[in-house]
């Protein structure tokens, strides 16, 4: 119906309008066009997700199978009434924000932490991955801080240490857990993690910066997990993994896995 709709505003516009005007006329319409067909494949897509909505933020060229792919504007994490329009209150199983909040001001990063709480079931699950403020490489640092060079860092407002963005997400309600982090030591925190639960490329089995060395480019990594419902999954896994792989650190000395608590 609605492409019949387009459809005849064109023709009507070819009939109605000057010949200079068409062309603007034209594009108008397309982009009004894309725009509607857009909002009706995510539709889709969040209704065929079912009981299993599994969503990105800023997906941008990210797509995986499972998962909802969305992007600013039309899905504002930091704007409650603007998730509304898409998903209820409870209805969501995941959230995977990987380089996201790096890009808000600390008021509307907190704002988005809250409404992800809201947005999923009891049990649910952010996983967010940010630049790591305490990665012991100059070069990286100068690459991701606010106003670097690294592209995109002309937007970025925040450089997140692993102490910072637990507060963060600790304040919204969540339980953390940590996966992937530099200490104030220089020292390279890694804890098994699924990728079926956010697939993070920016990681360090994953991103291809780090054939050499695993830490070239690593991102804080956590689970923000909703309290309440069922255990969450990745807690059954109680391995940490210290690596102490950093090119820039005086021992440069891998350390062996040690169990939790010891």
């Amino acid at each position: 119906m609605a492409s019949k709709i387009f459809g005849r505003a064109r023709f009507l516009a070819r009939r109605v309008l000057p010949v200079p005007a068409h062309a603007w006329m034209r594009r108008t319409i397309e982009k009004t066009t894309n725009e509607w067909r857009s909002r009706r494949r995510l539709r889709e897509a969040i209704r065929a997700s079912g009981s299993q909505l599994k969503v990105i933020i800023g997906a941008g060229e990210t797509a995986f199978v499972g998962w909802v792919t969305t992007e600013y504007p039309r899905v504002d994490v930091t704007d409650l009434n603007s998730l509304k329009r898409w998903f209820e209150k409870g209805s969501v199983q995941a959230f995977l924000a990987e380089h996201v909040w790096e890009h808000l001001v600390p008021e509307r990063a907190q704002a988005a932490a809250v409404n992800c709480y809201r947005l999923l079931v009891p049990g649910g699950h952010l996983r967010i991955a940010v630049p790591d403020g305490l990665h012991p490489d100059p070069e990286y640092i100068d690459h991701v801080r606010p106003g670097g060079t690294g592209p995109g860092c002309e937007d970025h407002h925040v450089l997140y240490t692993y102490r910072t963005l637990v507060e963060l997400l600790e304040v919204a309600g969540f339980e953390v857990r940590l996966l992937e982090w530099f200490d104030e030591e220089g020292t390279f925190h890694f804890r098994e993690w699924d990728p079926n639960d956010g697939f993070v490329c920016r990681a360090s089995h994953y991103d291809e910066r780090n054939a050499h060395d695993p830490t070239t480019y690593t991102s804080i990594i956590a689970d923000a997990v909703k309290p309440g419902g069922r255990p969450h999954r990745i807690e059954a896994n109680i391995r940490e993994e210290i690596i102490c792989r950093s090119r820039h650190s005086a021992s440069r000395q891998s350390e062996r896995i040690l169990e939790d608590g010891h």
